[in-house]
């Protein structure tokens, strides 16, 4: 539907305005606020609309996609995880609640199967690629990355985190706790799975 507006705008504004146009529709074919994390390996967004996982297995040879919206039953989660079975994309879900104030063991099984080199290219996403997405990006650079909390901050500034927000400002002191939380942990396993594959059985024993 989107498509067609845009479609039907090229046909009515004058040529001057096309190249603004264009960009448009570029942007269509990718979810919301599709952005590119790491290069080749790692892409963000909002949720993804019918064929658009398609897209990203073709265009940017995307591998697994990681949910992390809650609502199970919805139509569109339905019809999302059909879309990574026909596509041969493994399916990882962590439920995570909008604000992206998320418990914090999720957000780092979150993290490690987006860390996870197996899983890349991959692409994860929450409903608006903000919050939920901001707060996994941050678990991954915190727990992988070994960024400093300024760095993680100034990145995710880039990605619309807004502390005068003060929804944004809880979301960063959630992060902040994460931190703090990641410091008392004991390393886990490596070999310890990062959520089950929803579209690939476990592989079987030797």
């Amino acid at each position: 539907m989107r498509r067609t507006i845009l479609l039907i705008l090229a046909l009515l504004v004058p040529p001057a305005a096309s190249v603004g146009i264009a960009h448009l529709m570029d942007r269509a074919r990718y979810p919301r606020r599709f952005e590119e994390v790491v290069s080749a390996r790692m892409y963000r967004g909002g949720f993804p609309e019918a064929g658009q996982l398609s897209r990203l297995k073709q265009e940017k040879s995307i591998r697994t996609v990681v949910s992390l919206t809650q609502d199970l039953k919805r139509e569109k989660d339905a019809t999302l995880a059909e879309e990574a079975r026909q596509e041969g994309l493994r399916h990882f879900r962590f439920e995570m609640p909008g604000d992206g104030r998320g418990e914090y063991e999720i957000m780092d099984r979150a993290a490690a199967a987006v860390a996870n080199p197996v899983n890349w290219p991959v692409f994860f996403h929450c409903a608006a690629g903000e919050q939920r997405s901001n707060a996994v990006l941050a678990a991954y650079r915190l727990k992988y990355c070994r960024w400093s909390l300024d760095k993680v901050r100034a990145e995710l500034e880039t990605h619309g985190l807004d502390l005068e927000d003060p929804k944004e400002a809880l979301l960063w002191e959630h992060i902040q706790g994460y931190d703090k939380w990641l410091h008392t942990m004991t390393p886990a396993p490596t070999s310890r799975p990062a959520a089950r594959d929803l579209n690939h059985a476990p592989p079987t024993a030797p």
